[in-house]
This record gives C-alpha cells, sequence and structure tokens, in this order.
C-alpha cells in the first residue's frame, strides 16, 4: 500500500491492526491521549499552553491522519510564541490565531517559503517542482511522486543548480515541505541523481 493512503487504515475497524503486522501505525488515539500528545511536549519545552487552547486543538482535530498537520501547527505556534509572548505568557489562541490555525498553518508556512524566492523565475521553477511532485489518483487525490532534479530541471527549463537552490528554500531547518530535510543532506553539492520528495 502507498504511503499517502496508510492514514485511510484507521477508518476500517481492524484495518490498521492488520497493516501493524507488516509495519506499525500510531493507532487510533482517544482524546486524552491527544490532550497528552499536545501539553506534553509544550512541557518538556520548558513552556505552559492555556486550557482554551488545548480545547480548541483537540476541538479542530477531526480526522486521525491529521496527527502530523497537528505537529506542524505546535510547532509554528511555538515559534510564534518564543517571539512575540508577554513575560508568563503561554502558549494561546492568539499565537494559534496568528499561524493559521489548523486549517491554514501548512499552506501560510508554505507561502512564507514562495515568498522568500527572490525572482520571478525562481517562482516558476517552483510551481513546475511542486506539480512535478504531485500527481492526480484516480480518485482526483492528489499522490506524491519522487522525481530527480534533472526532471524538474528539464520540465521547468532551468539548470539543476537553479531547482537545487529552489529546493533549499522549502527544505531549509524548521521546514519539511522536500525530502529529504535540511538535517540529512550531505555537505557535497545535490547530484543529477537526487531525489526530490514532497
Amino acid at each position: 500500500m502507498r504511503s499517502d493512503f496508510i492514514g485511510n487504515c484507521t477508518e476500517f475497524p481492524g484495518l490498521a491492526e492488520a497493516t501493524n503486522e507488516g509495519q506499525y501505525l500510531v493507532p487510533r488515539m482517544s482524546r486524552e491521549e491527544r490532550r497528552a500528545a499536545i501539553c506534553g511536549p509544550v512541557a518538556v519545552g520548558g513552556g505552559e499552553i492555556s486550557p482554551r487552547l488545548v480545547l480548541r486543538l483537540l476541538n479542530d482535530v477531526g480526522r486521525p491522519d491529521q496527527l502530523p498537520i497537528l505537529q506542524h501547527a505546535l510547532l509554528r505556534t511555538w515559534d510564534y510564541w518564543a517571539g512575540h509572548h508577554a513575560a508568563g505568557e503561554p502558549l494561546d489562541l492568539r499565537h494559534y490565531e496568528a499561524i493559521g490555525t489548523l486549517r491554514e498553518a501548512l499552506s501560510l508556512h508554505a507561502e512564507e517559503a514562495y515568498r522568500e524566492l527572490a525572482t520571478p523565475r525562481e517562482q516558476e521553477v517552483a510551481e513546475k517542482l511542486f506539480k512535478a511532485l504531485t500527481e492526480k489518483g484516480a480518485d482526483s487525490r492528489g499522490v506524491r511522486r519522487p522525481v530527480r532534479l534533472e526532471e524538474v530541471a528539464g520540465l521547468a527549463g532551468a539548470e539543476v543548480a537553479e531547482v537545487a537552490a529552489v529546493v533549499e528554500r522549502f527544505r531549509a531547518p524548521g521546514r519539511s515541505f522536500l525530502m529529504p530535510p535540511a538535517a540529512c543532506r550531505s555537505p557535497a553539492r545535490p547530484s543529477s541523481t537526487s531525489r526530490t520528495r514532497a
């Protein structure tokens, strides 16, 4: 089964458990387990989170496959809080809403990276890159498609180095829109055999 559809396994009783025989899926979490997943990392980081923000996050998380989006929104909320909180102020609704909530946090973060591209040419390369990384499945759902840097370069009419520079914007520290993340890259420049994944 493609990893794009693993999250759907939780929708059918017993399927996640059967799939776990070959790999481990995070089981469906109860509301209290989700609360612990929200509050635990904040406490480990030495912060506090307001009860009303915890309640809002619990209510905003709908499907079980939204846990990675929750993680992203919490990280963005933490980063915003770190730079915009009053002394003694916990993470609160204003910090969460400033990053776009669960609904928009990912899109706003990607748009932030896109705006950092210096020229219209870089933006054009980014558009070709992300179109190349996604294809439509039978149900019109976007499905990830790994591609080689030189393939994207060919589609964009660009040099591999131009594409690599754009890729770096989307996998910079604190961003993981493209894989492998910045922390995993080697010090060498990307080669023509490097693969990029959304």
